[in-house]
């Protein structure tokens, strides 16, 4: 089927090549607007993430860190699971979540892993405190290890996961601040 025709004057379009044209107009368009999502998708303006992070991360750092990524990319549709750190690695490796915020205690060693790990970039460093009241003895001192042998019980054999950041202290117990740097003991690594 002849889509132009030539004529003394140029060629024009025959009937079947004006439906054609009309087509590819059409095809064209879908194209450009495939090529504006792929383009919107891998610059994270669109599509879907699944986070998976820790109860304190869901309720301190990770509405803010959401809030400003909205801000940024609000075409950007988040799920967010909440999951301890072993289920939100769990979860990371099954492909249920595309992102896991997790913690690890530089004190504890981590479980072995069957498979490899995927790659973790490190978000901060959160101080852990020891909270005494001022009768104790160790009351007075600037610094505690959980491992010694002088810490409370509760101390040495404390939760993975300290209370929030900024909660209020137990009454009459008061925080103790060293005046120099703390050790690797004292910090928990949080990561994504």
């Amino acid at each position: 089927m002849p889509l132009v025709v030539r004529t003394s004057r140029g060629v024009t379009l025959t009937e079947a090549g004006r439906v054609l044209a009309e087509h590819a107009q059409a095809v064209t368009a879908r194209l450009r607007a495939a090529h504006e999502d792929l383009t919107a998708l891998a610059e994270l303006r669109a599509g879907r993430v699944r986070l998976a992070a820790f109860p304190s991360a869901c309720a301190t750092f990770v509405p803010e860190a959401l809030a400003r990524l909205r801000g940024r990319a609000p075409g950007l549709d988040v799920r967010l699971t909440e999951a301890e750190p072993p289920q939100a690695r769990q979860l990371l490796a099954d492909g249920d979540v595309d992102l896991a915020v997790t913690f690890a205690y530089d004190c504890v060693p981590e479980q072995p892993a069957d498979d490899e790990q995927p790659p973790a970039a490190p978000l901060f460093n959160d101080d852990m405190l020891l909270v005494l009241p001022g009768s104790h003895g160790l009351g007075a001192r600037a610094e505690a290890s959980p491992g010694s042998p002088a810490a409370p019980a509760a101390a040495r054999t404390s939760s993975p996961r300290p209370p929030s950041k900024g909660s209020p202290p137990t009454s009459g117990t008061a925080p103790t601040t060293p005046d120099r740097p703390r050790s690797p003991a004292q910090h928990r690594r949080i990561g994504a």
